[in-house]
């Protein structure tokens, strides 16, 4: 053992045959490939989160009431009138109903790719829309103290982590729990 450390030692140049210069350069070619992926990838993520959200805003609009805008108002971030406005929408344009929160007096709503919440009153009345109040009314009574009227749906992600969409149009994950 002492041999081969005395041989490491006095002549490196016989085990390693490059030189610190060769390695050097070879490492920073291969840091640069490995930033290129790491871009790559971001790219990628950015388009599957991209897909994700509009598969997801695909299935909200799916299931939800497509119900006409009866007096010009604004779409807002959460369910009051005192919140950031999201869109204006117009009298007589096609808006979709997701909930309703009755505690808020407002519906949650999908326009233009964007959820936000608009009054009662700015939305023409029809039965569809009357099932959406009788349905919601008991089950967002009890959740309306708690959670601030905000109701999410979650998915689960590709890599089994669970999400909702939040008011920006982003991904919050939250406990895979939620999911299940």
């Amino acid at each position: 053992m002492k041999y081969i450390t005395f041989l490491l030692f006095f002549f490196p140049q016989l085990f390693f045959s490059q030189s610190i210069d060769e390695l050097t350069e070879m490492r920073k070619g291969i840091e640069k490939n490995k930033d290129k992926l790491r871009s790559e990838m971001s790219k990628m993520t950015a388009k599957i989160d991209s897909i994700d959200r509009l598969i997801f805003l695909i299935k909200l609009r799916n299931r939800s009431v497509e119900s006409i805008v009866k007096k010009e108002d604004y779409i807002t971030d959460y369910p009051s009138r005192y919140t950031k406005k999201i869109e204006h929408v117009k009298s007589g344009e096609t808006i979709h109903i997701i909930e309703y929160f009755a505690k808020g007096r407002c519906y949650k709503v999908l326009y233009k790719n964007e959820i936000g919440y608009i009054p009662i009153k700015s939305i023409k009345s029809s039965s569809a829309l009357s099932r959406v109040r009788k349905l919601a009314t008991h089950s967002n009574e009890s959740s309306y103290k708690s959670s601030n009227y905000i109701s999410r749906s979650y998915i689960r992600g590709s890599r089994g982590g669970c999400y909702y969409i939040n008011s920006n149009g982003n991904k919050t994950y939250v406990s895979r729990g939620l999911c299940n």
